[in-house]
Order: C-alpha cells, then structure tokens, then sequence
C-alpha cells in the first residue's frame, strides 16, 4: 500500500517552497540589476576621467613655500568642494573639471614626403622634363625611321605591308617636329622625309605634299628650276625628277610637267608653272606602292583638238594582272585642270606580262587617237593597239588590231596564241590571225616533243571552217570545209569524215548550232 498521508505532506512541502521562491526572486533580481547598474556606472566615469587625461596641475602661490598649506583645485564654474566628516565611509564628491588645451601656436602645413624607390633608375635622365631642342628631334626621328628594320618577318607580313605601315610612327615624329620648330636648320630635311615617308605608308596627302614641298623650295630660292634633277638626287632618300617643257601661256615665265619617280615604288606627276609672282603647281597623279614594283610614265599631245596639250598618265600593271587599267588624262587648257573620262567599256584580258603602253596618233584627215599598244606572246609576237578617240564627252572605244608575227623555228607555239584569242580576243580575232599562220602550217617537226602529223593541216582548215561558220560566214566556212574533202593533206586523214558531216548538217545558218553539236572544236 501508498502511503497516502506521506505523499500528501511532500507535496505540500513542495508548494510552500514554490510559494517562498516566488516572494523571494523578484526581490533578488531587482538587487541584482542594481548592482549591475552601479558598476557600469562607476565603470563609465573611470573611462571618461582616464581617456579625458588628467587635470591640470596648479602651482601654488609664491607667497606660500608651506608644504601644510592644502592646495584646493577650483573648477571653472568656481564651485568649492569641502570635505566633511562622517561616521560612515562616503566616497567624497569629486570636481568635474572642463579641460582646456593649452594655447599652441598655428601649425603650419608640412608637405607629404615623396616616395624613394628601393632601386634609383640608371638612365633616369629619360623621365626629366626637358625642352624640346632639334637634337632631341633629330634623335626621336631617327628612332622611329630605323623601327621598321627591328620588325620580324610575321610582323612584316608576306607583302612587306606591316613593314612600310611601320613607318607612321616616324610621320607623327617628322610632324611634331615641323610644328615645333619650324625655324630649326634641319627643317627642310624634315620636310623632305615626311613626304618620302607619306609615300612609303601609301598616304594620300603625298600627292599634294611633293608639289608644295618643291614649289616652296623654289619660291624662297633654296633651288633653281634648272637644278631640280640634280637637287632631287642629292636628296636622301633620292629620288629621279624629270621635266618636260610645254608652251608657255600668255602671262607666264614657264610651263612644264614635273614627274618624281621613286624607282621601281611608283611616282607622281604635277602640272608646274611659273609667273612673275612666283611658282604654283597642280597635282595631276600620284601613284606609290612600295610592295611591288610600279612605274609610272606619261605622255603629252593634243586630243581633243582645242590647241593645248594634254596629259595621259599611265602605270605599269600588277603582277598577275591580264587587264590593262585606263590612263588618267587632264586637259590643261584651263586651271585648274579638268579630267576627261574614258568610256564604260571594260577592255578584254591582254595576255600575261603585258605593259601598260599608251601613244598618240592622227589619221590624214586630222583625227586624233589615242592607241594602247603593247607585244605579247615573244615566242610567237602578237602586236596589239586598241583606237580610243574623244568624241567631246569621253573617250570612245574605235576598234582592236592583232598582227601576229610569227618565227619559223617557233611556230608550234603560235597554237597557244590561237587558244587565248578565242578565249580573250574573240573568234573574229582568231580566225584572222590563223589564216595569217595557215601558208607556213604545220609547222616543221623540229621539237620532238611537239610532232605535227601530216593531217595537222586539215584539222586547221577545219577550224577555220567552223570559225567563219559561227561569225555568220557561210563562204568562207564551206569553202574551208570543201577544202580538206577535195584536196585532203592525207587520203586517210579523219577530219574528211568530220567535214561531210558539218556540210551535210549545216544546209543554212540556222543549222549552226546542231551542226556545232557534231564536233568537240566548237566549245572554246
């Protein structure tokens, strides 16, 4: 069994302990937070008195030597403290002093201390602020004209173009020098590599910086007209200048063309006249490319007729090049000079290495012409002139001539004249060069890599045949077809089958095309 009257009495215990606890806590608690308050407190003033610093110390009166005498601190707000006895410890009061800083005179500002590097530079002579001087110029520009050779073969690139754009760090140089120091005895040296240098970057403005540059130098009598040549080879870099006179005007000392050759990179050419008050040029062409090989060239002549010369401009082609480029032309009878313009029509592919060749001409009646002209194919010579006439507006294309020129020792080559003509000159053009070969074909069997068979001239015949059949003539055509079936080089010759069956197709002109169809020798 519980002892029920046991339980009873503990549990009673238990609630009047609760009951106490419950009377007593919140007294304690209060005492405790009062406590805790005190010494933050007290903990608070002990900061402010150490962190504020200690009260200013008063020297006692001179009159007074007595070490008895009390020494008694006043506040600023002259409140006196008196200590009084008690029986019980109490902390005496203390004074709250107003600390006053000591008067110190104005400080004056002290500069920041500058930075010492742990290692001094050896050439620290670069870093100085030092005046601009033409010595100082000399050396920047021989710098940046010699940067171009430190460059590698990448950097320079296949076609030397990072090479010669290289030197526009040396433009900047020769421009920041003239601007500066215009008046410095190395001006005019200057002056002359700037333009060079414009040349070598492919610059436009070098077109009209040569004629300034000479038309100055004539101007303020630094070289004669008749020294130009040789001034121009003295010159470093050198370069070839060349004059050719024209009429001279009414009103006018001189007239001449001036063209600047750089070698084999190009030149330019500009219209120069000279009057009582001095020399003024016009800029007519400029044409540099120092990456490959260009010359320039230029002829003068009266083309359109109105009693003034003008004058054709022309370059040398691109490698690789089978289209010539048209002529720049500039009529001279006005200032300044006015341009004239070709036609629309694109001239046909040439041959490989061709020149760029221009002449002029005139007919008896007095017509004026304008002819390119040039040799090609020198194994077997074909001598081209394309007729250009000025018809008021532009330049009309006339016509094309081709006379072939062939060597008996060399003949077999003219075949591959033959083939380019009839893919660049046009079949009219092939068809009359080949009736210029067909006397002295085939040719003799003196290679003995390129054997001729007897039937060689049949298949020629043939040729020709088809040819004037395609340019719409028919006798010619059937007359050369007929040819190898009555009189065949060979009785066993092949192309006698060929011919009986273009004939037999090619009843009219309209059967062109199906008669074409039979033979391979109509595709070129």
């Amino acid at each position: 069994m519980v002892d029920t009257h046991k339980s009873k009495d503990s549990s009673q215990e238990f609630n009047l302990r609760q009951n106490r606890w419950q009377r007593i806590a919140p007294r304690h608690l209060f005492l405790l937070l009062y406590a805790l308050l005190t010494i933050f407190v007290f903990s608070l003033v002990l900061f402010i008195v150490f962190q504020g610093g200690t009260p200013p110390q008063v020297d006692p009166p001179l009159t007074s030597m007595s070490t008895s005498t009390l020494i008694t601190p006043t506040s600023m707000d002259t409140a006196t403290i008196t200590p009084t006895q008690r029986e019980t410890y109490t902390p005496q009061p203390t004074a709250t002093f107003t600390l006053t800083p000591p008067p110190t005179n104005t400080p004056t500002s002290t500069p920041h201390p500058t930075l010492t590097p742990a290692f001094p530079f050896i050439e620290d002579d670069r870093y100085n602020l030092m005046e601009f001087s033409p010595g100082i110029a000399n050396r920047l520009i021989g710098l940046m004209e010699a940067y171009p050779d430190t460059l590698s073969i990448y950097a320079r690139g296949e076609d030397q173009s990072g090479y010669f754009s290289a030197f526009t760090f040396a433009v900047f140089a020769l421009r920041e020098s003239l601007f500066r120091l215009p008046d410095a005895n190395q001006a005019n040296d200057w002056y002359w590599n700037l333009v060079y240098n414009l040349a070598r970057t492919g610059d436009e403005d070098v077109g009209q910086a040569f004629p300034e540059l000479i038309t100055g130098m004539l101007n303020e009598d630094l070289v004669r007209l008749d020294e130009l040549v040789t001034w121009g080879k003295s010159r470093k870099p050198p370069v070839q200048i060349f004059l050719t006179s024209l009429a001279v005007p009414s009103g006018y000392l001189s007239n001449n063309i001036v063209q600047i050759n750089a070698g084999e990179n190009g030149g330019l050419v500009f219209w120069l006249l000279e009057r009582p008050s001095g020399f003024i040029a016009y800029p007519l062409s400029s044409i540099f490319d120092f990456r490959q090989p260009t010359l320039v060239n230029f002829i003068t002549a009266d083309l359109n007729g109105n009693g003034f010369e003008e004058v054709v401009i022309y370059r040398s082609p691109p490698p690789d090049s089978l289209t010539y480029s048209f002529p720049e032309v500039f009529d001279l009878s006005s200032q300044p000079p006015k341009q004239l313009s070709f036609g629309s029509q694109q001239p046909p592919e040439i041959a490989p290495n061709y020149r760029n060749i221009w002449i002029p001409s005139e007919s008896p009646d007095g017509n004026k012409y304008l002819n390119f002209v040039d040799t090609v194919f020198p194994a077997c010579p074909v001598h081209i002139r394309h007729i250009y006439r000025w018809d008021g507006f532009l330049f009309e294309f006339l016509s094309a001539e081709y006379e072939i020129e062939p060597t008996q020792s060399l003949l077999n080559y003219c075949s591959l004249v033959i083939d380019h003509a009839l893919n660049s000159w046009g079949v009219d053009t092939a068809v009359n060069l080949m009736e210029i070969l067909i006397p002295d074909w085939p040719p003799q069997e003196n290679d003995p890599e390129e054997v001729y068979q007897k039937e060689a001239l049949d298949e020629w015949r043939f040729r020709l045949g088809i040819y004037h059949a395609l340019l719409n003539n028919r006798e010619p055509a059937i007359g050369y077809l007929e040819s190898i079936i009555a009189n065949p080089a060979s009785q066993e010759s092949r192309w006698i089958v060929s011919a009986q069956s273009f004939l037999e197709t090619y009843q009219s002109q309209r059967d062109i095309y199906q008669a074409c169809s039979l033979s391979r020798l109509c595709e070129f």
